[in-house]
């Protein structure tokens, strides 16, 4: 059985730290170690971790804050696995997860990087889920990840060697979205692949990472285009900073929750340039490309136009006003549901 390091990073967990433990400690497959980086918590976390008389368990403690990224980097530096399997201090394993995922890479040796399903609950409420799965195949992770993050940094699992041959690390200069980041550069290196099985109990609450960035979308932005910029460029597309923004902010629709910082005018050209540059270099597959930005596109009008916006546009390729609004008030209804939700969660 070959040795799986699982990588976890914890900053004043307490509350959800025994329940992630203990999902690892409990799983079926056993050849691991469970390598944790305290990243300098002022709570219980370290004690609750101590108490542990597990052998498999490396803590590592942080002096200070040092954030998410200089820890995971720490963290996956020491580890000794073959493979490295993410996992957050807030949420809770399915028994077979390092099973399922080591029986598929040793089966799938071109495959780098392995993501999962997952049941995203709020809070302490097990009882209301929604599953949500990653795209499965390379061509399609990697074209998504230009808009979006498609797949859950905690179901991770990729081969250490992989990430030493390419030098790939977490981005420290990266506030948000560390992941997205070392995705989007990683699949210029080698090949993703997305397990249609729910791997994981995904929780969101008060003090998620991801609940706190939706409240800081315009920094998050710039600080995420200077990303997207150096990895388009380096696929041979060239944009302003601006225009940088504006895809990002197409992407990202949702989060805004419909506000844009662009005018629709120039995010749907730069949008546009972007497609057909593609087609004049045909980096990304053409019928994927168009296919999921066509998608975005029509997720982009349901807070910002409506059928006459998408029939004048690129995308539009004769479809029935019905066909299209069937789409558009799903994207709404979607988005309603969610922020019903997390508004719900947020008040108590």
């Amino acid at each position: 059985m070959e040795l799986v390091s699982v990588v976890m990073a914890v900053f004043n967990g307490e509350k959800y730290l025994k329940e992630a433990l203990e999902s690892i400690l409990r799983q079926s497959y056993k050849n691991f170690e469970f390598v944790i980086i305290d990243d300098g918590s002022t709570d219980d976390s370290v004690k609750i971790i101590e108490s542990y008389n597990e052998k498999r368990i490396i803590l590592i403690k942080n002096n200070k804050n040092l954030g998410l990224p200089t820890s995971l980097n720490k963290g996956i530096e020491a580890a000794k696995g073959k493979y490295i399997a993410r996992m957050d201090a807030d949420d809770i394993c399915k028994k077979d997860r390092l099973k399922l995922q080591v029986e598929f890479l040793e089966k799938n040796e071109d495959i780098d990087v392995l993501a999962g399903g997952v049941e995203i609950f709020v809070g302490g409420n097990k009882w209301v889920k929604k599953k949500l799965y990653p795209p499965e195949c390379h061509k399609e992770i990697e074209k998504r990840l230009l808009y979006e993050n498609c797949l859950t940094h905690p179901t991770i699992m990729m081969r250490k060697s992989f990430l030493l041959k390419n030098n790939l690390k977490y981005n420290v200069e990266c506030k948000f979205a560390q992941d997205w980041a070392l995705w989007l550069e990683a699949t210029r290196y080698g090949k993703f692949y997305g397990l249609n099985k729910v791997l994981l109990e995904y929780r969101i609450h008060k003090k998620s990472i991801t609940s706190n960035t939706n409240n800081k979308y315009v920094e998050r932005i710039k600080v995420l285009s200077v990303v997207l910029k150096r990895e388009l460029e380096a696929r041979g597309f060239y944009f302003s900073e601006e225009e940088i923004e504006g895809i990002k902010e197409f992407g990202s629709i949702s989060a805004l929750k419909g506000k844009t910082f662009k005018s629709k005018t120039f995010i749907e050209n730069t949008v546009k340039k972007l497609h057909l540059e593609n087609d004049s270099k045909g980096y990304f597959d053409k019928r994927i490309f168009k296919n999921i930005t066509k998608e975005k596109y029509i997720k982009y009008l349901s807070f910002t136009g409506d059928f006459k916006d998408y029939k004048e546009s690129i995308f539009y390729e004769g479809e029935s006003s019905f066909l299209f609004y069937k789409f558009f008030y799903k994207a709404k209804l979607k988005y309603i549901i969610k922020n019903k939700i997390w508004v719900r969660h947020k008040s108590k």
